[in-house]
């Protein structure tokens, strides 16, 4: 996927610190996965991974309820909205891991924060968030 490679490109062109040592995709729910058939930001996360040949990790993270349509919503909204949305899966062992978060937008940056939060929690040492498009969000 061209975009995947773009990605791959733009990183290593970022002044990370050190390498991630594991890709993991925004998660979104079971039941808007099944309703859309594909995840934008699972896509992306695979096709990083096959480009710098780094491990992803679908399942790592999930989302534990249906949230609203974070384009619809107003900045504040949308930290209300993903609060307390994902959870770390059982059976993985990330203690010290460099963690690269994809999303496919990144708005006000509710989601990632949300995700990284429970990925740090989990045990993660870093986690830094890339994606394909910077949204400007709604006006209030």
């Amino acid at each position: 996927m061209a975009l995947g490679r773009r990605l791959a490109s733009v990183l290593s062109e970022l002044p990370l610190a050190e390498k991630p040592d594991l890709i993991v995709p925004i998660p979104m729910h079971w039941l808007t996965r099944l309703v859309r058939g594909t995840s934008a930001a699972e896509t992306l996360a695979r096709s990083l991974a096959a480009t710098i040949a780094l491990p992803v990790a679908t399942d790592l993270i999930y989302c534990r309820r249906l949230l609203k349509k974070q384009s619809t919503l107003l900045p504040g909204e949308r930290l209300l909205n993903v609060k307390g949305a994902f959870a770390a899966s059982r059976g993985y062992d990330i203690t010290g891991a460099r963690i690269l978060l994809v999303d496919d937008v990144i708005t006000t940056g509710a989601t990632c924060d949300s995700a990284a939060r429970v990925l740090l929690k989990a045990g993660a040492s870093t986690v830094c968030a890339i994606s394909v498009a910077r949204g400007a969000g709604m006006r209030s």
